[in-house]
């Protein structure tokens, strides 16, 4: 199979360019029951693209992830998903996610059982699409 290199866009960059300037992240861990976690934490000059996946290893449960702006508290309005059920052995995970400099994402889940990842990558802000 063949591929070709993608056409230029009108600044001048290709989209490889843009991929290979891309860094990969990945973040995990397995929270303590029913407690609030920094999953992730998008640096300053940099923008984030990415997946949340939650896994849980064992009997039935639920799960919280929110994202919010900075050290701000967490409140109703940065949920994107509230007592989402996950059941035994299950995984499920978010749309693509854009997160600017400070996002924060913050998971949470009824036992602790469930590890959660984001896989993504990060890109600096002074690159326009």
């Amino acid at each position: 199979m063949t591929y070709s290199l993608p056409v230029s866009s009108p600044r001048g960059y290709t989209e490889v360019a843009e991929f290979y300037r891309a860094r990969p992240v990945d973040a995990q861990l397995a929270p303590a029951a029913t407690t609030n976690t920094n999953l992730i934490t998008v640096s300053s000059g940099y923008w984030v693209e990415g997946e949340v996946w939650g896994a849980n290893r064992g009997a039935a449960t639920t799960i919280r992830i929110a994202v919010r702006q900075d050290a701000t508290a967490i409140a109703n309005k940065h949920y994107i998903s509230y007592d989402e059920p996950l059941g035994a052995n299950e995984s499920l995970h978010t749309e693509h996610l854009y997160l600017i400099a400070g996002a924060i994402v913050t998971v949470y889940a009824g036992s602790a059982n469930v590890s959660f990842t984001f896989n993504g990558l990060q890109r600096q802000t002074d690159v326009n699409f």
